[in-house]
């Protein structure tokens, strides 16, 4: 039961998706809320998606479609999140599905608990296996509500992550939210964190209702060095952001950060030079704080220092997962 009527808008970034984009549309015309706007936001596709975009809008009235040069997912979320009317905003990718249920489950818990920010649970789905991840999972269904800024970064690397597209966001505090065109790993993060100082409150079910499908063709699984340090970029920011705000969660994002330098530094020589001090500096950071876990320690004593037994264990590790 929808407690009220606000407006939702949907953004969907739309590059080079014809393959995927009708199941996104559908998914999203089928939601139980029903007073939404859809807003394709076509980012120059070569691929035939612009003019399925148009054929789309011509089934539903509540499909808007802008067409854009090439820019990249930030410049198209910035176009979108100028043209939404919706009194809320959530972020769909092209090429997943959501729940029917997933808007309206995102919408009650805003409105419920007084919430900026409404999150819920995700899973990754490998494309070939997307006919068996029909079933919803069965688990424990938890809200937590909170006031807790910090809590809120916590949950981001422990829980729910920081995507845009499993969150609902309120009309004040997409208003504020910007992404930089510059960062094409991690954009995401750095937007939410960016505007967290205006959060006053978030709520998070953990009940799965956003199905993002992994794709080997897909930006992230493309080995481009030059995309991955900008996530180094973002997490500088990031890092100092939450320092200025005197957060008790920046060591989890130095891990983070490490992560990410490490693993560019020993596969890319290109930016070996420019990583090393940085990466060197977190490493030691990492290992005299106090607050970070022993596990963590342990994996960043392990990618420092022997980062091919590391490579190593994690790929045994996934063969045996997806046994």
């Amino acid at each position: 039961m929808e407690l009220s009527s606000n407006l939702i808008s949907v953004i969907v970034p739309v590059y080079n998706a014809k393959d995927y984009l009708e199941k996104c549309v559908d998914s999203l015309l089928k939601q139980t809320y029903s007073n939404i706007e859809i807003i394709l936001v076509d980012d120059g596709s070569k691929d035939g998606s612009s003019e399925l975009c148009e054929k789309l809008k011509k089934k539903d009235n509540r499909i808007l479609v802008i067409h854009q040069k090439n820019q990249g997912v930030s410049a198209a979320r910035n176009v979108g999140i100028k043209a939404s009317r919706g009194d809320y905003v959530g972020f769909v990718d092209s090429d997943d599905y959501i729940e029917k249920d997933m808007l309206s489950t995102l919408y009650n818990n805003a409105i419920s608990s007084c919430a900026d920010i409404s999150i819920c649970g995700y899973r990754a789905i490998n494309e070939k296996e997307i006919k068996d991840s029909e079933k919803k999972d069965e688990y424990n269904k938890n809200i937590v509500v909170s006031e807790d800024i910090d809590l809120f970064y916590k949950m981001i690397v422990k829980e729910f992550k920081g995507f845009m597209c499993n969150k609902l966001f309120s009309r004040n505090i997409i208003d504020e939210m910007k992404f930089d065109c510059n960062i094409k790993v991690c954009e995401d993060l750095l937007a939410i964190i960016e505007v967290s100082k205006s959060i006053k409150k978030f709520c998070y079910e953990n009940t799965v209702l956003y199905n993002y499908i992994m794709r080997e063709s897909s930006a992230i699984h493309k080995k481009d060095y030059s995309k991955y340090y900008t996530a180094v970029i973002a997490y500088k920011k990031i890092i100092k952001f939450l320092k200025k705000e005197e957060s008790k969660c920046v060591d989890l994002y130095v891990f983070d950060k490490f992560k990410w330098e490490n693993s560019i530094m020993k596969e890319s020589c290109a930016y070996k030079k420019i990583l090393a001090e940085s990466t060197k500096a977190d490493y030691k950071y990492i290992l005299k704080s106090k607050s970070v876990r022993y596990t963590n320690k342990i994996e960043t004593f392990i990618r420092y220092n022997y980062y091919s037994i590391f490579k190593a264990a994690k790929f045994i590790k996934k063969m045996i997962k997806n046994r």
